[in-house]
């Protein structure tokens, strides 16, 4: 499994390669790619049950999730919640709504402590326009993300009763 880690002993995110979301932005980029990206970051720790962001608002950040577990949910119409996921270490959060521009009605929590590497959406975005590759990567976790979705839906829709 893809990780992405903090090095013991530097002050700025590695993100290490094995196989996760995080991995797969930096797939067939140079060095000074990732060297750049990793400059780009502000780390944060955060406790349990931090709300890192909601579904209202679009986000102003991207967010890789170096170390813990995120909860992923959705808010249904009457202000009830589905869990949608849990995620652990190498995830990218928020990146459907921070390249859109868009609120998704996704919200984040943590489960436990985490440390997360955040960079700023505009910052995000100028990124992936000096690295077309990085772009297309972005655009495969996209596409990875929707058949994933469409594959909770369909499993979903087959666990409700049948209409009388």
């Amino acid at each position: 499994m893809h990780t992405l880690e903090l090095v013991k002993g530097k002050t700025e995110p590695r993100f290490q390669t094995s196989r996760s979301e995080a991995d797969d932005l930096f797939n067939n980029l140079p060095h000074e790619a990732r060297s750049a990206l990793e400059s780009l970051a502000v780390l944060s720790h955060c406790s349990s049950a931090t709300v890192l962001f909601t579904g209202e608002q679009p986000l102003s950040s991207v967010l890789f999730l170096l170390e813990g577990r995120v909860k992923l949910s959705l808010e249904r119409k009457g202000g009830r919640r589905i869990a949608l996921e849990v995620f652990g270490p190498g995830r990218i959060l928020g990146l459907a709504s921070a390249l859109s521009g868009c609120a998704d009605g996704i919200t984040a929590e943590t489960k436990c402590q985490c440390f997360i590497a955040s960079i700023d959406r505009e910052i995000f975005l100028d990124f992936l326009i000096c690295y077309p590759a990085a772009c297309q990567n972005a655009a495969r976790i996209l596409c990875r993300e929707y058949y994933r979705s469409c594959d909770q839906l369909h499993s979903f829709s087959f666990s409700l009763p049948a209409p009388a």
